[in-house]
């Protein structure tokens, strides 16, 4: 596991990432504050959209997902595992899911999906 300097010289051991966490979470000798957090990221994954015609530039919206979970300070375990859905446009915006309301959205999208086959 990768160490930190904190602001007053301390080594700090970083807990071990989740199995998923793809993150490159400081830069080799960093300098931070005990008190400072990060984020464990996977690897995003980008959906791009077709339709175009509600876009004002006319350019598709990517939606990328991918897990996040928020460590604070910098030597505790990993916060609760979530899912961040971002929309990548000009305005992007994000949403941030527990891995409830994450299968919520995933049944919706499957039974929508579903009709508009029919």
């Amino acid at each position: 596991m990768d160490v930190a300097t904190t602001y007053d010289g301390q080594q700090v051991t970083l807990q071990p990432c989740p199995s998923w966490c793809t993150g490159d979470h400081f830069e080799p000798g960093a300098y931070l504050h005990l008190e400072d957090g990060f984020h464990h990221s996977s690897e995003p994954i980008d959906i791009i959209t077709t339709h175009v015609s509600r876009v004002p530039d006319g350019k598709p919206t990517t939606v990328q997902m991918q897990l996040q979970a928020f460590v604070t300070p910098l030597d505790a375990p990993p916060g609760p595992t979530q899912v961040e859905l971002s929309l990548l446009d000009s305005d992007f915006s994000a949403v941030t899911l527990t891995p409830e309301l994450a299968r919520r959205v995933a049944e919706v999208l499957h039974d929508l999906g579903e009709q508009a086959a029919r």
